[in-house]
């Protein structure tokens, strides 16, 4: 009986079985990203970066919490100790001078009592020159109501930060003059408009502004002189205002006819 060779288990090469579909596998393309998946892609990279900026931000304001925190502390322990000092040292000085200790202690309230006063009477004059701006306000509204001046005017200076109740008062009646005056001057402006247009409109209808070109050479035409030098003699006989109110559209009319010559 022949003996078979053993070989050792260590020794033996385990040759692997192929997988069904691993070349397929192995020469598949990458597959591309479709827009939604990038748009989710972006989107979850977008929330994780704000979620660790907001872990950062609470940490560094816990982290200022705690140094503001420690710095109150520090200073509320001082303030006891030097409280504390200064209780041991008028204890001490009680027991040994008793009287100075009282004159101490009585300084001390009347300083106490003095500071308090002051600052109630800065309140007070506080509030009294509040309630005094509030009413001289109160009175300059009603006042430029008086003077036809619309009081929420933007262009009224109201002098906020005038010293004194003279110099707010300047500042009030100055603007609203001004205001006052450009309101008086569109207002004349804009009824001389109005009137010039009824003034036209009404010599249109009675036909004052036509032109008679039955007229020979050289005669007048509603006073206006159609020879060119009597024209320019005429013309040089009156003002600026009479020509432009009484004659301007006539001769502008007889110049487009041919008349003046």
């Amino acid at each position: 009986m022949t003996q078979e060779q053993v070989v050792p288990a260590e020794e033996q090469v385990l040759t692997p079985e192929p997988v069904p579909g691993a070349e397929t596998l192995k020469q598949a393309p990458p597959t591309a990203l479709t827009e939604t998946q990038v748009r989710q892609m972006i989107a979850e990279a977008t929330a994780k970066a704000v979620a660790e900026a907001k872990d950062v931000g609470r940490r560094e304001l816990q982290s200022q919490q705690d140094r503001n925190k420690k710095i109150a502390d520090e200073a509320l322990r001082r303030q006891r100790i030097a409280e504390s000092s200064e209780m041991s040292a008028r204890l001490r000085l009680r027991e040994l001078d008793p009287d100075t200790a009282n004159a101490e202690e009585l300084a001390q309230l009347r300083a106490e009592r003095q500071e308090s006063g002051q600052r109630e009477a800065e309140e007070a004059r506080r509030r009294e020159a509040e309630d005094t701006y509030t009413q001289f306000k109160v009175n300059k509204r009603s006042q430029l109501q008086e003077m036809g001046v619309d009081p929420d005017d933007k262009r009224i200076d109201w002098a906020a930060d005038a010293q004194t109740l003279m110099d707010a008062d300047h500042r009030i009646m100055s603007s609203a003059a001004k205001v006052k005056k450009e309101g008086e001057k569109a207002l004349q402006e804009s009824l001389e408009k109005r009137f010039k247009d009824m003034e036209s409109k009404l010599r249109q209808s009675l036909g004052l502004d036509s032109v008679d070109t039955s007229q020979s050479v050289g005669a007048a035409s509603d006073g206006i002189p159609l020879d060119r030098d009597k024209f320019v003699a005429w013309l040089n006989s009156m003002s600026q205002e009479e020509y432009e109110t009484k004659y301007a559209d006539k001769v502008k009319a007889l110049q487009r006819a041919g008349k003046i010559k």
